[in-house]
């Protein structure tokens, strides 16, 4: 699997890049940060059917044939919430927790989590030590 960050300073000024760079590297997943624009300001050339895209200021691109899209979406809540609550970026904690774990659950983390245990489980099945 290929991960990439970007740091693109302003997403509108490179958006040749950006696209030269997906259809280049291909990368299953790509983390853009300091686009200094709304999603409602990307420029079209720099849109694809081929990701799942989540935004929230920055944002992350997965391939949907590489990683199940509940995964991610989790992922997406979690990087949201953590850090505020990590830095202590958040006036009431409690209600933080709350409205994260309200996100988790129609994110599908309940369903998600299942679905690796039950991965876990079938290769500790496979991979004990004797």
């Amino acid at each position: 699997m290929k991960i990439a960050t970007w740091n693109v300073n302003g997403i509108r000024a490179r958006a040749a890049q950006v696209c030269e760079f997906l259809e280049r590297e291909k990368p299953d997943v790509l983390c853009l940060q300091e686009l200094k624009a709304g999603i409602d300001q990307v420029p079209e050339q720099c849109k694809t059917d081929n990701y799942h895209v989540y935004w929230h200021g920055s944002t992350l691109r997965v391939k949907k044939d590489q990683i199940d899209p509940t995964i991610t979406a989790v992922g997406g809540v979690l990087s949201e919430y953590i850090p505020q609550l990590e830095y202590g970026k958040t006036a009431d904690p409690a209600a933080t927790i709350a409205e994260m774990r309200k996100k988790l659950k129609e994110a599908g983390f309940e369903d998600a989590l299942k679905s690796i245990q039950a991965d876990l489980d079938t290769w500790s099945k496979t991979h004990q030590a004797k």
